[in-house]
């Protein structure tokens, strides 16, 4: 399962909002209004004439209203496909954009502990690096109108990406370091690694219901290992929209473009076997490891690339790790229904 990256990771400049946001109020009759009115029939959260609860902390709550423009930036461009989608599916990409929104703001709690700030001029000329990308701030600020966005908006969000990106930087990033020890074993394990793997999703799942898939992939785990062909489990049972009709087959991934977890089992395995239950965000994994490929130089002129790699996964972990810690500092608690 890839490792989906923090949007604040991304300098996606227009994904997300301000610290102190304002709920989006709708007009009637507006097309905003009218494609997420279209969607509540589905989904009554996405009602435009609501405002619920998503996600509360200490210090700040998230609201539907909140991530609306945001969500509506992402999903009208595809409003034939949307509007075939379930009321799980939409739950989900609501529950998505709440949860960068939430993120953001705690990175943002960090970074003004730690008195991190930027200059106005500095935003300023990150502006006029993005008005040339569109052609003229007059086609970019033509371009976020027809997203439902104001520029208000957009500067602030601006801002806030640049402020969480220096946090990173000056503070999150600060004393990382990779050892040689630590790029040996990585060389050893070998370059990339194919497995096949089944998922079952947990994502917003009661604990009840966890447990009835946790014992139902008990369940698998016990076909697979009986012999079954593995392929055609993960055709039947997978839950993974990118893998399920190959097989789950995930072929030749270098470190660091797997969660934690999952990536172990595959650089760790002997080739051939199938894991034990896996558990990551995502849900319960089981995987049969396929094969492994071998660096092609010698350890020395490896090196480089190794640590390269290495400290960009050091940096995504660092991130997860202040990101849980946040969360238990501003008791962080999602309020989402249970599916």
């Amino acid at each position: 399962m890839k490792r989906i990256l923090l949007a604040v990771l991304a300098v996606a400049l227009l994904a997300g909002g301000c610290s102190k946001k304002q709920e989006a109020v709708y007009e009637k009759g507006t097309k905003e209004y009218e494609f997420f009115k279209k969607l509540s029939a589905k989904e009554p959260l996405l009602d435009p004439d609501r405002s619920q609860p998503l996600i509360k902390t200490t210090t700040f709550t998230v609201t539907t209203k909140e991530v609306l423009p945001n969500l509506y930036r992402l999903l009208s461009g595809h409003a034939a496909q949307i509007q075939n989608m379930n009321k799980e599916q939409l739950l989900e990409f609501l529950r998505q954009a709440a949860k960068r929104e939430a993120e953001k703001r705690l990175f943002l709690a960090a970074a003004a502990a730690n008195n991190i700030t930027v200059t106005e001029d500095s935003v300023q000329a990150q502006l006029e690096k993005i008005y040339a990308m569109y052609g003229g701030k007059e086609n970019f600020v033509n371009h976020i109108t027809s997203q439902g966005l104001t520029m208000d908006f957009v500067k602030q969000d601006i801002k806030d990406n640049m402020i969480i990106q220096k946090f990173f930087k000056d503070v999150a990033y600060k004393n990382l370091t990779v050892t040689d020890k630590e790029m040996k074993k990585v060389y050893d394990q070998g370059k990339t690694a194919t497995v096949r793997h089944i998922l079952l999703l947990t994502q917003g799942k009661s604990d009840s219901a966890k447990k009835a898939i946790y014992k139902k992939m008990e369940g698998i785990l016990k076909e697979a290992r009986s012999g079954k062909d593995f392929a055609e489990l993960a055709k039947k049972y997978s839950e993974d929209p990118g893998s399920r009709a190959n097989g789950g087959l995930y072929e030749k991934f270098p470190h660091g473009k797997m969660v934690k977890p999952f990536e172990n089992a595959a650089f760790s395995l002997p080739i051939g076997s199938i894991s034990d239950i896996i558990e990551t965000q995502y849900g319960y994994h089981i995987l049969k490891v396929i094969g492994r490929e071998k660096y092609d130089k010698p350890f020395s002129q490896e090196k480089p690339d190794i640590r390269k790699m290495l400290l960009n996964i050091k940096k995504r972990e660092a991130v997860y790790t202040i990101l849980d810690s946040l969360k238990t500092k501003y008791k962080y608690e999602e309020l989402f229904p249970a599916s």
